[in-house]
């Protein structure tokens, strides 16, 4: 994972486990949007809990790329991103944050709770032939309701 500097804007604290996940989701992200160039009309990215696109491991004070930002940069991106982030500062930093990554990307931001939310969510999936790829990540799992994840594969699946 790269090692970032501090550019002033929110970095949430996260525990030192968490850059791991970046590495694993950001390696799994980058089989699925190379696998499958070509096969559909659009690969859909989802973050349900965007968070503020970096994050800064407790322990050692390191700040890293969080999942948006590491989807940012694949080298095949996702034809279509949709980042849902209720913590209107959070969302502030990673608009802007995304905005320097790549400011060419298809980008849709969700704001408020994603629970209440999530057929906005849905509403920016573009149509034809679609591959979505999600990623559910909550700060607790309390912050997701299951009723959030019943809609979303009902609509993702049944479509």
């Amino acid at each position: 994972m790269p090692r970032l500097e501090d550019d002033g804007l929110l970095t949430p604290n996260v525990g030192n486990w968490a850059e791991e996940k970046y590495r694993l989701v950001r390696n799994y992200a980058e089989i699925f949007t190379t696998s499958m160039k070509g096969k559909w009309d659009h690969r859909v990215y989802i973050d349900l809990f965007a968070g503020a696109g970096r994050s800064r491991i407790e322990d050692s004070g390191v700040i890293v790329p969080a999942s948006p930002i590491l989807m940012l940069e694949l080298p095949r991106k996702f034809d279509k991103h949709i980042f849902c982030e209720q913590d209107e500062k959070k969302l502030s930093a990673l608009k802007t944050r995304a905005e320097r990554t790549d400011p060419t990307v298809d980008v849709t931001y969700v704001a408020d709770d994603v629970n209440r939310n999530v057929r906005e969510a849905l509403s920016a999936i573009p149509s034809g032939k679609v591959l979505t790829f999600c990623f559910v990540d909550p700060y607790r799992i309390a912050d997701l309701l299951f009723d959030t994840l019943r809609v979303l594969s009902c609509q993702i699946l049944c479509c």
